[in-house]
């Protein structure tokens, strides 16, 4: 559940959900390009594992359907690219801030506690994704040259996916616990859609601060105002 959902009774959604970020402005400002560069590199490979898989699927319907031949490793190798993007989907919502999370127990606890909880859940992360990182390495050197039945595919090939995602998950914990998390709010969503008019009435938007903020009293990716306070 998430405490958008499911607020505690008596308490506005997101009130005191969360810290700033450990880095000030000038850290984030040169580490955001990073991230992007990491979440636009995932999410580009994820279209194609997806096309990939959706083109072998579809092949393989119509070869058995209006062919006197199938395509017989085409299964292992479609499997083979849901792995990878399962592996990148986890890597890219832990960058962004949209991975599911259980909040019954911070939305009941006080706003001064809450920070501490969810940088704890990011050093989770990072020990965890390291920990399987490293696991699935072993098993890459034990038996990833094993080859698939049908395609021929070396197992080192799946193993290198769970790497990949497990490592580049706790990068972006790490990331998200510096910098905060790399999403769109409501807020910059509609500005993209209409911009607003500055203090002069002309048309030109508010200028932006380098940390995320809209310079003012924007928030960054924590739910923090430029100010330090809590939205």
């Amino acid at each position: 559940m998430s405490s958008a959902s499911h607020p505690r009774p008596g308490r506005a959604p997101g009130e005191g959900g969360a810290d700033r970020p450990l880095l000030g402005p000038r850290g984030r400002s040169r580490l955001r390009p990073v991230a992007r560069v990491l979440l636009a590199a995932e999410g580009g490979l994820g279209v194609v594992v997806v096309a990939i898989m959706a083109a072998l699927l579809i092949a393989q319907v119509a070869a058995r359907n209006l062919l006197p031949f199938s395509f017989f490793w085409a299964e292992e190798v479609a499997r083979l690219a849901l792995i990878w993007m399962t592996m990148l989907g986890v890597a890219y919502a832990v960058g962004r801030g949209t991975h599911l999370t259980v909040t019954a127990i911070t939305d009941y606890a006080p706003p001064a506690v809450r920070p501490w909880f969810q940088r704890v859940s990011l050093l989770l992360i990072v020990a965890v994704g390291i920990l399987l990182c490293g696991s699935s390495l072993q098993l890459m050197d034990s038996i990833g040259g094993v080859a698939a039945s049908s395609s021929a595919i070396p197992r080192s090939v799946y193993f290198l996916a769970s790497a990949t995602g497990y490592g580049l998950a706790a990068v972006h914990a790490a990331l998200v616990l510096l910098i905060g998390p790399l999403r769109e709010t409501a807020g910059s969503a509609a500005g993209a859609l209409s911009t607003p008019a500055g203090p002069g009435g002309s048309g030109t938007p508010e200028p932006s601060g380098t940390d995320g903020t809209d310079g003012t009293g924007g928030t960054d990716g924590f739910g923090t105002d430029s100010r330090g306070k809590t939205a």
